[in-house]
């Protein structure tokens, strides 16, 4: 459910990073995305976990209220690019205040990280426009970031000095805007924090039967607490299972 959220919820992925490298393991080891790494150490629920889990309900229950697109509003994408992940917000102006109407954010690769930081905030915008691009086609709105070089070298600079994904990161923004302003880091707060999160991946658990996983059940304290309730009105029973 938090993941179905999360776009509502700004720094989602930095609350929810402490579960994600919980479920990960905690080696250490670093991996690549066609191997799963496969830990022998057994996953103990911690007070470190339940203090996460319990501030990703509040999260949720605590989301930032995004407003309902206006037509003809005028419409503003602040984007921003960490070392490790790049963010934005699409926000809409109404009774002279932006108001967001969206989040994004997503974590750069191990060869996105090493581009120049004019790279990486050229990409931040570049996937935020490719992100809410049904939203701004056919519409005139103006990018903000804080990376100054992009509102002054970006659509003046020769051709012949950018590499070739420069080339095609710019050939698309241009199609949707070239209308790019400089903000200072202090007052694009949302896009800043949306992009200095760090996500490490979710590695698939190993497939269980059935039967392990009643007998898992019946070993859970959690779930043994709750067989005993009888004040609630939740009444759980123990049911066999048909084993495969």
């Amino acid at each position: 459910m938090f993941n179905f959220y999360k776009c509502f919820i700004p720094k989602a992925a930095h609350i929810f990073a402490p579960i994600v490298q919980f479920l990960e393991g905690h080696t250490g080891i670093k991996k690549s995305r066609s191997r799963v790494r496969k830990s022998s150490e057994q996953l103990k629920w911690n007070e470190n976990a339940e203090q996460v889990f319990i501030a990703a309900k509040n999260a949720i229950d605590e989301a930032t209220l995004l407003r309902h697109p206006i037509p003809g509003a005028q419409l503003s994408l602040w984007v921003d690019a960490s070392d490790v992940a790049v963010g934005g917000t699409l926000s809409q102006l109404s009774q002279g205040q932006f108001e967001p109407i969206a989040f994004f954010s997503m974590k750069l690769n191990k060869s996105q990280r090493k581009w120049s930081t004019y790279d990486r905030d050229l990409f931040s915008i570049y996937s935020a426009i490719k992100k809410f691009k049904h939203m701004l086609e056919g519409r005139e709105f103006q990018i903000y970031t804080d990376q100054k070089p992009l509102t002054l070298f970006a659509f003046k600079q020769n051709p012949d000095k950018c590499s070739p994904r420069q080339l095609r990161h710019l050939d698309f923004i241009s199609q949707y805007s070239t209308d790019i302003r400089h903000v200072q880091g202090s007052k694009n707060v949302v896009a800043d924090s949306l992009s200095r999160i760090e996500l490490n991946s979710i590695t698939k658990s190993p497939f269980l039967s059935f039967s392990e996983l009643a007998e898992a059940q019946q070993n859970d304290p959690e779930t043994l607490k709750l067989l005993q309730e009888k004040s609630s009105s939740l009444q759980l029973a123990l049911t066999p299972c048909l084993s495969t």
